[in-house]
């Protein structure tokens, strides 16, 4: 198991299967490029089963600001039209009524907006249904949707789609545009049966990833089913389902080169003998300023005057990478329309561009035009390499984030510096060094836009093949070659359940592989958190507890009351046993303390009595030193304080309360937690009579969580005061959410990935109020790799100011599907 360097954060061997290597294998996907107008086209020779039908495609989008046609059949007026589309970042079908055709429309109450990762969309007919909302179904990622619009079809009604007009996957029958933007695999069609999901794909029990099942032989197609694998380079539109129901290709290319639209970009990681494939990186949509992308969102330009920024979907905070870029000069511009920024920036820069991607200290890069060539970071020349580039030229990084080196060649040749020829494979005089940010870089793209033209950056992450062969070692950053996270079922650590009050505390205990830290809310009543453990609540049954809303103690607290109205629990795992600590006798600490801890995914339950000693300390049983410590006295009405590494040294916030940080060692705070190390946390004394977390004689509670790579994030970032807030890369798909503004007073924010489900619409509460907000406005996206803050709101996004988090996952990027 490999450490980032020298952090503590745990993490997996990079370059490994992942368990994706052994099942079914997509071999290539087809991007489709609206600007293009690229489509697929069938007429079928006679007309079928127009009642009962299913679709079945993988896709990666890459914009959702206009209407996407998936399938669509028909006409507007003689036949009817009938269309699958992805309009408003929803999936939608309509159908015109007209010719004919029956009236329908289904439209997906849960919005789509993960560029980053695959969804698999199934949609299912059968008109013959007696019950009308049987009659469309439409699947994401293995799961029924519902609709937040549903006409149901006439019963025994018929559709455009299985008619013998035309058909298109890809732009409107019956007009122009419309086209599909982003990436499709793997699309079967069954003419005669109405099936779910699982006859297409099925969950891997190693990773909990819903993924392609080889399903072709057990499909009964019917006469214009068709399967469309998309690996022939000469017949894109074959057909494989034994039917001979051949698409005819439109300004679709297999030509060598950014044009090529067969790509190994696919929802299966397997080994190709190369470089391994799979979910390969592109620029990601959710994370930039000022851009243009295009051509499944790898093609970059400024869309208005100055730079635009533009970040790779996947961040490396370990292991061996390489990428292109083609470089398309703006040569018709007359004021430096030609320059280009690229390198790489650390996951917290901030999504202002500036004056490209080196213009802040987080990053390291390059910058060049048709007469210069600078290596530059924070806005300011490193040296000069007597170079340039030109139209056409092809630029490579090589990025080692173990040893945090960064070298840059131009057409094949590695840069000459200050200290010599770089020679990546040897980790020899590289461009950049020390670039040590523990949460990882991206890749940046800064193309620059001068007289309302914009020079282009074209990004080639290896999902077709590399213009020049990357060094030794050096490998594409696609999820077959991320690390195997150190958790592959975050489920089995933390989960969130939902149920009835009265059913809540049986359903909360039956989660993860051991209920031992149970957080509950009533989400329907003005009524307290409730907050226990298994060290001082050995039976799970809710007595004692606390309340993060209230100093109050247990005492005060009480025996559990079940909620009366629907309720949420976030579970937590805290290992199989306590432990006793006798500080004299281990010389760790030195207050005698219980623990009880999990540090497969760094978290601890720790139990101790205080004695009144500025300084004292208390093992946590870790092994790594926390990121996030909540105290709370059992025996006393003290206040929560809260640890926290993004914090400065010595602060500390309260759970409790809406402030902004404070010093432990003030009259505010009244104590709270100091120093950690991977062995103890620090209890420090405040200036009051009241202790927070060494009371003479006061018993004591603390919650330790240090990070786990794949598994838990808890960092901090930077507000902008924008409903198109930060996007936060955490490495995995998130379950829970925590956010506090560490600079303003305002509420801690938490969302979870149950109460609403989808996006956008993750419902909040406020772990310091016994209210029942959740509030149905979006402000929150939850992504496959992070997620992205949609609100200006400044207790979750004020300009400038630090905003902490604490996120565990639902799962590890590397088997994420897209949310």
């Amino acid at each position: 198991m490999a450490v980032l360097n020298n952090t503590g954060i745990r993490a997996g061997a990079s370059g490994a299967a992942g368990g994706g290597d052994s099942g079914y294998q997509i071999e290539k996907s087809l991007r489709f490029n609206k600007d293009d107008s690229a489509y697929l086209n069938w007429t079928p020779g006679s007309a079928s089963n127009r009642s009962t039908f299913t679709y079945s495609s993988w896709i990666k989008y890459n914009s959702n600001t206009t209407l996407q046609n998936m399938l669509n059949a028909g006409n507007n007026s003689t036949v009817g039209r009938s269309i699958m589309r992805y309009n408003a970042s929803e999936f939608q079908f309509l159908s015109s009524g007209v010719g004919g055709v029956t009236a329908a429309a289904a439209y997906s109450a849960t919005v789509y907006r993960d560029p980053s990762a695959w969804y698999h969309v199934v949609w299912a007919f059968d008109t013959t249904q007696t019950t009308d909302t049987d009659r469309i179904k439409l699947y994401v990622n293995g799961v029924q949707q519902t609709f937040r619009s549903y006409t149901a079809p006439a019963e025994d009604g018929v559709f455009s789609i299985n008619n013998n007009s035309l058909h298109k996957i890809s732009g409107a029958v019956y007009t122009t545009g419309q086209y599909f933007d982003g990436y499709m695999a793997e699309i079967h069609f069954i003419d005669g049966l109405q099936l779910d999901a699982t006859s297409f794909a099925e969950t891997n029990e190693d990773t909990g990833q819903w993924i392609p099942k080889d399903c072709s032989e057990d499909l009964t197609y019917g006469t214009n089913g068709f399967y469309l694998k998309f690996d022939n380079t000469s017949d894109l539109g074959e057909d494989s389902s034994g039917n001979d129901n051949d698409w005819t290709v439109n300004n679709l290319s297999t030509t060598a080169g950014a044009g090529n639209d067969s790509l190994t970009d696919t929802p299966t990681t397997f080994n190709d003998g190369g470089n391994g494939t799979g979910n390969y990186a592109t620029w990601n949509p959710l994370f930039g300023e000022n851009l243009s992308l295009s051509n499944g969102n790898l093609d970059a330009e400024a869309s208005a005057s100055g730079y635009a920024i533009i970040a790779s979907t996947i961040a490396m905070t370990s292991g061996k990478w390489y990428m292109e870029y083609e470089y398309t000069a703006n040569l018709g511009s007359g004021d430096g329309g030609n320059y280009i920024t690229f390198g790489v920036s650390q996951t917290n820069r901030s999504m202002t561009e500036g004056s490209g991607v080196t213009d802040t200290p987080e990053d390291k890069g390059f910058k060049a035009s048709s007469g210069s060539f600078y290596s530059q970071s924070d806005g300011t020349n490193n040296y000069d390499y007597s170079s340039s580039v030109s139209d056409g030229d092809i630029i490579s990084l090589a990025f080692d984030a173990d040893a945090g080196k960064l070298w840059v060649a131009k057409n094949g040749t590695w840069m000459t510096n200050t200290n010599g020829t770089g020679v990546p494979a040897s980790g020899t005089y590289p461009d950049w060094d020390s670039l040590d940010y523990s949460d990882g870089y991206y890749f940046m793209a800064g193309p620059y836009n001068g007289d309302s033209l914009s020079s282009k950056l074209v990004g080639n992450f290896g999902a077709r093949s590399w213009t020049y062969t990357p060094p030794t070692g050096f490998k594409a950053l696609n999820t077959y070659n991320l690390p195997d996270p150190t958790i592959a079922i975050p489920s089995a650590h933390f989960d969130v359940g939902l149920d009835a009050g009265a059913d809540i505390l049986s359903t909360a205990n039956d989660l993860t592989d051991g209920a031992d830290f149970v957080w509950i809310k009533d989400r329907a009543n003005l009524t307290d958190h409730i907050l226990f453990n298994r060290i001082n609540d050995s039976g799970m049954d809710g007595t004692p507890h606390l309340r993060s809303n209230e100093t109050d103690t247990e005492a005060t607290c009480g025996t559990y009351s079940a909620p009366s109205g629907n309720s949420v629990a976030w579970v937590w795992n805290a290992g199989s046993a306590n432990t006793t600590n006798d500080a004299s006798a281990t010389g760790v600490g030195t207050i005698d303390s219980t623990y009880r801890v999990n540090t497969d995914a760094g978290f601890s339950i720790v139990s101790y009595t205080g004695e009144d000693t500025d300084g004292a300390t208390v093992a946590h049983g870790l092994n790594a030193v926390p990121d996030l410590v909540i105290v709370k006295s059992r025996s006393g009405a003290y206040e929560w304080p809260v640890y926290h590494s993004s914090l400065t040294a010595g602060n500390n916030l309260f759970l409790h309360l809406n402030n902004q940080e404070n010093s432990v060692s003030s009259t505010v705070t009244a104590g709270g937690v100091g120093a950690v190390s991977s062995t103890t946390f620090t209890c420090t004394e405040g200036t009051s009579n009241i202790n927070n977390t060494n009371a003479d004689t006061a018993t004591y509670v603390a919650y330790c969580w240090s990070e786990v790579e794949g598994f838990s994030k808890i960092s901090s970032f930077i507000g902008n005061g924008d409903a198109d807030g930060p996007f936060v890369w955490c490495g995995f798909k998130p379950a829970f959410v925590l956010v506090k503004n560490s600079e303003e007073a305002g509420s801690w924010v938490l969302w979870d990935n149950k109460r609403d489900g989808y996006n956008p619409d993750n419902n909040f509460l406020y772990p310091d109020d016994e209210q029942t907000i959740e509030a149905s406005s979006e402000q929150i996206l939850l992504l496959s790799n992070g997620f992205k803050i949609t609100t200006s709101l400044g207790w979750r996004n004020s300009d400038t100011k630090k905003i902490i988090f604490a996120a565990f996952a639902e799962s590890p990027f590397k088997y994420s599907n897209a949310r």
